[in-house]
């Protein structure tokens, strides 16, 4: 500084005046949820200039203390407690959002294992009637054949038996395809439980696949017992308890809290402001904060601060976008409340027509029984030809056939209902409290 060059500055072997200055400050400061902005400040700064004392200053070395704070409350623009609490109250909704994921999630594994669990059982008990169906045609081949031989049955007896024994093959082939699938698709939800891949396992070089060489027996039992839910009950625990519709209603949450959000920054800005300043001047800083707690060295200062852009495109077009998203929003709620509604109305309907059905066929079964015993009666006596024992036995085993598919859909409908109404995971023990899963 030009003020501390001493008074041989021009001469030869100028020097300067070392003066020392520092500053030492902190400041402590946050935003509350209303959008209330504080900092409290303590400020100090020393400074020494030896050669400039007595003539510039009056004292020196000089410490300067300063304790302040304060204080912004907008008005309009980014105040309240809706605008500040946006972020947090979103935060909050997503992380709902990834629980409401997870129970939709799980709920839907349930039921696809359930689905392919009960298809195992149809496919498995299916495969056993057709062993038996072929173990019985073969039977029949042979002593119509030995009849024949006898010249106590035809040759047209023997054509037929043999056309029947070949039908029992291919429904013998089909239900070991059909098992063998149900099986693989069970167990690919099962997985493996060294967590290896099919391809690591062939990779290796195993022979045949990994599900060849295991097993699957299912020991759940079908049951007939007519389930009839409640219409009104089912809808209720419906749209108070499924996933999907929970995560649609915390989506429009969050979407009207955006727009909350964006109305509030097409506002101009007004801010309140005060502070309040204490100061104190010394020699040193120990007089510096005597000086400072004397209180006798004060400023403040409250006013209004408006501010208003020259445009707000931007601002009012983000407005009305997110007006916009929040009206797709609102209608795809309203299409999934539909969805619910007839889903709820589908699944209480196929399980009352699916028991009607179960019953039917088992009616038809045992009707077809006897007709089968008195038509092989009647062969026995001359009275028939084995062509019309063989198509009451077609028709007993088709019969036998979706019987036993049917009652494996009933089982697969009460999973069903139970996803649609969301109360599948509690019904296996899983429990998610209302705040998780609802607002």
């Amino acid at each position: 500084s030009f003020l501390d060059i001493g008074p041989q500055g021009l001469e030869p072997g100028i020097s300067v005046n070392p003066t020392r200055s520092s500053t030492v400050f902190g400041t402590i400061g946050g935003r509350t949820t209303i959008g209330t902005q504080y900092a409290l400040t303590l400020y100090d700064s020393m400074y020494d200039r030896p050669l400039a004392y007595g003539s510039i200053y009056g004292l020196n070395p000089q410490d300067e203390m300063t304790a302040s704070i304060e204080i912004t409350q907008p008005l309009l623009k980014g105040a309240w407690y809706p605008y500040n609490s946006a972020r947090m109250r979103i935060a909050s909704n997503n992380k709902l959002l990834a629980s409401q994921g997870f129970h939709q999630a799980a709920s839907d594994l349930i039921y696809e294992v359930e689905s392919a669990y009960w298809q195992l059982s149809f496919a498995q008990k299916n495969h056993q009637a057709k062993i038996k169906g072929r173990s019985t045609a073969v039977e029949n081949r042979e002593k119509i054949r030995i009849a024949r031989d006898a010249g106590a049955r035809s040759s047209v007896d023997l054509v037929t038996a043999s056309s029947q024994l070949a039908l029992r093959k291919v429904e013998f082939i089909e239900a070991t395809v059909l098992a063998r699938n149900a099986r693989d698709r069970l167990l690919l939800y099962l997985g493996d439980p060294k967590g290896e891949s099919l391809l690591t396992r062939w990779r290796e070089g195993e022979d045949g696949t990994l599900f060849d060489r295991i097993d699957v027996i299912p020991t759940s039992k079908t049951t007939n017992d007519n389930y009839v839910p409640d219409r009104m009950e089912s809808l209720e625990r419906a749209f108070r308890q499924r996933g999907d519709y929970m995560q649609m209603k915390t989506l429009v949450a969050n979407k009207e809290i955006e727009l909350e959000v964006a109305k509030n920054e097409t506002l101009p800005q007004l801010d309140l402001r005060a502070g309040w300043s204490q100061h104190g001047l010394a020699g040193d800083i120990g007089g510096a904060y005597d000086s400072l707690r004397s209180r006798d060295f004060y400023s403040w200062s409250v006013g209004l601060e408006m501010r208003i852009p020259f445009s707000s495109r931007g601002p009012q077009n983000r407005y009305l976008r997110v007006q916009d998203e929040l009206r797709q929003l609102k209608f795809q709620r309203a299409q999934l409340e539909n969805e619910i509604v007839v889903q709820v109305d589908q699944s209480i309907r196929n399980l009352q027509s699916q028991h009607e059905m179960i019953q039917d066929l088992d009616m038809r079964v045992d009707l077809q029984k006897e007709l089968l015993s008195t038509e092989i009666n009647k062969l026995a006596a001359g009275r028939s030809v084995y062509y019309n024992v063989s198509v009451i036995e077609n028709d007993l085993v088709e019969s036998q056939a979706q019987a036993l598919k049917a009652k494996a859909g009933y089982q697969a409908l009460k999973t069903g209902y139970l996803r649609v109404i969301g109360i599948l995971l509690s019904s296996y023990g899983y429990e998610f409290s209302d705040q998780e899963l609802s607002r």
